[in-house]
C-alpha cells in the first residue's frame, strides 16, 4: 500500500504540474512592450467575457428553467418524449451549431451572427440542457408546494414567485456550469470572430509569439474559472441535499387543450434551434460533399479519434482505480485536487503543457501524442474516477477487513474482490471519458502532433476555411459516435443502479 500511495502521489504531481506552471507565470516580470500589449487586450477580453457570461447565463436560465417548469407541472401530451428531446442539444458541440448559423446568416443585413450576440445565441440553445436537468430534478420534488399553492387560489405567476427562492440553488449551479462552458469555449468564438480569453491565448502564443502574455492570460482565466467552480460546487451540494423525492412526470397544473399545445411548441422550439436545424443542415451539406479524397481524410481522422479515445479511456480508468483504491483507506488531498481538471478550460491546460515542454525540454511532450494524452487525462480523468468511486462504494469496507483477517494483502484483495465487481463501472467510466475525448477541440487543436487530425480538429479547420460541405461529414460522424456511446453508457448505468 505504501508503494501505491507513492505512485499515486507521483501521478498526481504530473497531472498538476501544467496547472501549477500556469499559475506561477503570474509572478514572472514582463518588459514594457509586453505590459502595453497585455493592458491593451485585457479590457476587451474582460468586457467580451462578461457580456458572453451575462447573455449566455440569462438565456440558458430562461430557456432551461422555463422548460423544466413546464415539463414538471403541466399536463402535456408526449411529456416523456419531450424530456428526451430537450436533452438532444448536448450531442452537438456548440461550434458545429455556430458554423451552421454563421453560414445561414452570413449575408443577412439584419442579423449580425458574427458578434457577441451571435455567440450568446449559440450558447443559449446548446447549453440550456445543463440548467434544464438540474431544475427538472429539483422541481420534481416540489409537487406538494404547487398543490398547496393551487388549493389556496394562487395564480401561476404567484406560484413561480414562490418557487424561485427554493429553486435558487439549482439555478446557480446550472448557471455556473454554463459559465464554465462559455469561458472554456474556443470553437464558437473563433468561428464567430469574437475576441475572448481562449482565442487571445491562442493568438498570443502561436501568432504573435508572446508566450509569457499568453501564460498570464491563461492564469487570469484559470482564476476566474476557479471562483465560478467553487460557487457552483457549493450550490450543487445544496441542490443535491434539497432533492428528497424521485423525479416524476406527474402533472399538477391542467390547462385548456390549446394552451397545452402552445406549451408543447415552447418546449420543442429550443430543440429545433439547437439540434434539429443544425443536424438537417449538416445532412444536406454532407450529401453534397461526398468525394473520395475527403472520405479518406475523414477515415484517417476517425482512426485518430478512436485511437486517442481508447488509449485515454484505458489510462484514465487505471489512474482512477489507483486513486480510489488508495483513498479508500486514507484520503489524500492532492489526489482530489488533481482529479478536478475538468473545471479548467482546455486552452489553459494546453498552454500549461506547452510551457512545461518549453521549460523542461521534455521530449515525450514534444511532437508526440504524449502531451495530448496527458492533457486529456488532466481534464477527463474525473469521469472515470466518479464511476469507479460509485462502484467501490457498493463494496463494504468490512469485506476488506475480513480478507485481511484471513491473511490477504490489500493488493490481493483489490485484485480478487474489487476489480471483478468494478469491471462494469470501469466500462461506464471509460465510455464517459471517450465521449469527452471525441468532442474535445481546444486541447487537441493546440497540442496535436503534425499531420494528426481528429474528427473535431478536422471538422473545425474545414469550417474555419468555409468548406462547410466537407466539414459536415466529420461532424455527423462525431454526433453518431457520441450518441451511441451516450446511449450505451446510460443503459449500462441504469442496469448498475437499478
Amino acid at each position: 500500500m505504501r508503494l501505491a500511495r507513492i505512485l499515486a502521489f507521483i501521478v498526481a504531481c504530473v497531472l498538476l504540474a501544467p496547472l501549477v506552471m500556469v499559475l506561477t507565470s503570474l509572478f514572472e516580470p514582463i518588459d514594457h512592450i509586453s505590459f502595453k500589449i497585455l493592458t491593451g487586450v485585457m479590457p476587451g477580453y474582460l468586457m467580451n467575457t462578461i457580456m458572453l457570461l451575462l447573455g449566455a447565463v440569462i438565456g440558458t436560465l430562461f430557456v432551461g428553467a422555463g422548460c423544466a417548469y413546464i415539463i414538471t407541472f403541466y399536463d402535456l401530451p408526449y411529456k416523456r418524449l419531450l424530456h428526451i428531446l430537450l436533452l438532444l442539444p448536448l450531442a452537438i458541440a456548440p461550434y458545429m451549431v455556430a458554423s451552421v448559423y454563421a453560414w445561414q446568416f452570413e449575408f443577412n443585413p439584419y442579423i449580425a451572427i458574427r458578434s457577441v450576440g451571435g455567440a450568446v445565441f449559440v450558447f443559449t440553445f446548446t447549453l440550456y440542457p445543463y440548467v434544464y436537468l438540474l431544475c427538472w430534478r429539483f422541481l420534481s420534488s416540489k409537487h406538494n408546494l404547487v398543490n398547496i399553492s393551487l388549493s389556496l387560489g394562487k395564480t401561476h405567476l404567484e406560484i413561480i414567485k414562490a418557487l424561485l427562492p427554493v429553486v435558487r440553488p439549482a439555478l446557480v449551479a446550472g448557471g455556473g456550469l454554463v459559465a464554465m462552458e462559455v469561458i472554456a469555449d474556443f470553437g464558437v468564438l473563433n468561428l464567430l470572430a469574437v475576441d475572448g480569453f481562449t482565442t487571445g491565448i491562442y493568438r498570443m502564443w502561436f501568432e504573435f509569439d508572446q508566450r509569457l502574455i499568453a501564460m498570464k492570460l491563461a492564469a487570469t482565466l484559470f482564476i476566474i474559472v476557479a471562483v465560478i467552480f467553487i460557487i457552483e460546487q457549493l450550490y450543487r451540494n445544496k441542490t443535491e441535499q434539497s432533492i428528497q423525492a424521485l423525479s416524476s412526470f406527474d402533472a399538477v397544473i391542467y390547462v385548456h387543450k390549446l394552451y397545452r399545445w402552445i406549451l408543447v411548441v415552447c418546449c420543442v422550439l429550443p430543440v429545433i434551434i439547437g439540434f434539429a436545424i443544425p443536424l438537417v443542415q449538416m445532412i444536406i451539406w454532407a450529401a453534397k460533399a461526398y468525394s473520395l479524397p475527403t472520405l479518406q481524410d475523414v477515415l484517417l481522422a476517425m482512426w485518430h479519434t478512436i485511437m486517442l479515445s481508447v488509449i485515454t479511456a484505458i489510462l484514465a480508468v487505471a489512474i482512477a482505480w489507483l486513486y480510489s483504491w488508495v483513498c479508500r483507506y486514507q484520503p489524500m488531498r492532492i489526489l482530489m485536487l488533481s482529479s478536478l481538471g475538468y473545471a479548467v478550460p482546455g486552452v489553459v491546460v494546453a498552454v500549461g503543457i506547452l510551457y512545461v515542454q518549453e521549460y523542461s525540454q521534455t521530449v515525450i511532450l514534444s511532437g508526440s501524442l504524449g502531451g495530448l494524452i496527458l492533457a486529456y487525462l488532466i481534464r477527463f480523468m474525473i469521469f472515470a474516477k466518479s464511476a469507479t468511486d460509485g462502484g467501490l462504494s457498493l463494496i463494504p469496507i468490512s469485506a476488506d477487513y475480513a480478507a485481511a483477517t484471513l491473511g490477504s494483502t490489500s493488493l490481493r484483495t483489490a485484485l480478487k474482490i474489487h476489480i471483478p465487481q468494478l469491471l462494469p463501472w470501469f466500462m461506464v467510466g471509460a465510455m464517459f471519458v471517450a465521449i469527452e475525448v471525441i468532442k474535445e477541440l481546444p486541447v487537441t487543436y493546440i497540442i496535436r502532433p503534425f499531420n494528426t487530425e481528429t474528427l473535431a480538429t478536422y471538422s473545425f479547420m474545414l469550417a474555419s476555411d468555409e468548406r462547410i460541405y466537407d466539414a459536415a461529414i466529420p461532424m455527423l460522424i462525431m454526433i453518431a459516435m457520441a450518441a451511441c456511446l451516450i446511449m450505451i453508457s446510460q443503459q449500462k448505468l441504469k442496469q448498475l443502479t437499478s
